[in-house]
C-alpha cells in the first residue's frame, strides 16, 4: 500500500504549469501514489498527462467528462489506494521529501496534518499557521480567515476516515467547496497535527476578473446557504457572519466592483447580494477582533450605504494586486 495518494484534478493547465506540477513526482518511490483526473481537458492536455506514463512510479490517469473539480477530486478519492490522501492543483507544487517526512512523522491518532504553505506570485513568502491548532480552534480559523484556512490543499487526510464517514466534496457546488469539505472532514476529527515542514508551493494567480458574472454570484450565495443549513449547530453566529463577510469581499473584488461594470451594472448586482438574508445578517453580527481593518472599513461602508467609497476601496485595492 502507498503511503500517500497525490489527487490532481485536472481540466485544461497550461502547459508549462502542468509540467512543473508533475515534473515533481519524477521519481522511483511507490510510497507516492500519483493520481491525476482529466476532468474532460483537450487532446493536447491528455498528450502532457501521457508522456509521465514510465515516469513516475506510481501514476494513473482517470478520465471523465467535464464534471468539475469537486467530481474530479471525488473520483481520485474513490480510486486511492494509499493510506493518506493529499490534493494538488494541476499548477501548484508538491515538495515530495517534505510530504512524506510529514507523513511518516505523524502519530496513528491523527486525522488530519495541516500545513504551512509558500505563497509565490513575483516573489515567495511563507504563510504560516500556528501549531497546536485543536479541532474546535482551526474550524475557527476556517470561518474568520477562509482564504488562508479553508483550502483543501497543505492538507493530508485520513483515506479511512475519508471511506468509513463517506466524505465527498459537494458536487453541486462550484464556489468555496474546499471550505465545505473541510467543514464536513473536520466533523469527523478528534486530532489534528501541523506539518513539522511546509509541503505545498501555491503559485498564485490574480484572481480579480474583468468580467461580470451574474451565476457566480449566485452560487457563492448558494455556498453560504449550504453552510447555514448544515453545520449551524457546529459554529457561532459571529463566526458564521465572518465567514459570509470573507465571501462578500470576495463577489465584490471580483465581480461587482470591477471594470467590466458600469455603475448601474454594479449597483444592480450589489443590491442582490445585500438582500441575500446571509450577507445581511453578516454585517451586523461577525466575529470583529478576527477582521481586518480593510474589511471593517468595507462593512462600514456597506451599512452607511456609502456604495461610491466601497468601489474606491477596491479600485485601489485592484491597482495594488496587480
Amino acid at each position: 500500500m502507498p503511503a500517500i495518494s497525490v489527487i490532481i484534478p485536472v481540466y485544461n493547465t497550461r502547459e508549462e504549469y502542468l509540467r512543473r506540477c508533475l515534473d515533481r513526482f519524477v521519481m522511483d518511490d511507490p510510497a507516492v501514489e500519483v493520481i491525476v483526473v482529466n476532468d474532460g481537458s483537450r487532446t493536447e492536455t491528455v498528450s502532457v498527462l501521457e508522456e509521465y506514463t514510465g515516469m513516475i512510479s506510481s501514476y494513473r490517469i482517470l478520465h471523465q467528462e467535464n464534471q468539475g473539480v469537486s467530481a474530479a477530486r471525488n473520483q481520485g478519492i474513490q480510486h486511492a489506494e494509499g493510506e493518506w490522501i493529499t490534493f494538488c492543483d494541476a499548477d501548484d507544487e508538491v515538495n515530495i521529501q517534505a510530504l512524506l517526512r510529514a507523513v511518516h512523522e505523524t502519530s496513528p491518532e491523527t486525522d488530519m496534518i495541516y500545513s504551512s504553505f509558500r505563497k509565490i506570485r513575483k516573489t515567495e513568502k511563507e504563510v504560516t499557521l500556528p501549531a497546536g491548532l485543536s479541532v474546535k480552534a482551526y474550524t475557527k480559523n476556517l470561518l474568520c480567515h477562509a482564504n488562508t484556512y479553508g483550502t483543501v490543499w497543505a492538507k493530508i487526510y485520513s483515506r479511512k476516515l475519508l471511506q468509513e464517514k463517506n466524505v465527498r466534496f459537494n458536487e453541486e457546488l462550484s464556489y468555496g467547496e474546499d471550505a465545505v469539505f473541510l467543514l464536513e472532514y473536520l466533523r469527523h476529527c478528534t486530532q489534528i497535527l501541523r506539518a513539522e515542514h511546509p509541503f505545498y508551493l501555491y503559485h498564485f494567480e490574480s484572481s480579480l476578473t474583468s468580467r461580470s458574472n451574474p451565476e457566480a454570484v449566485n452560487r457563492y450565495l448558494k455556498m453560504l446557504d449550504t453552510v447555514k443549513e448544515h453545520y449551524s449547530e457546529r459554529i457561532s453566529e459571529e463566526d458564521y457572519g465572518s465567514f459570509c463577510n470573507t465571501h462578500l469581499m470576495i463577489i465584490l473584488a471580483n465581480y461587482i466592483f470591477i471594470p467590466a461594470n458600469d455603475k448601474n451594472t454594479a449597483m444592480e448586482l450589489l443590491h442582490t447580494v445585500l438582500e441575500d438574508e446571509n450577507i445581511r445578517s453578516s454585517l451586523h453580527t461577525y466575529n470583529k477582533k478576527e477582521t481586518s481593518p480593510a474589511q471593517n472599513m468595507v462593512i462600514a461602508a456597506l451599512k452607511e450605504e456609502k456604495y461610491g467609497l466601497c468601489e474606491w476601496i477596491f479600485r485601489v485595492y485592484r491597482n495594488v494586486k496587480n
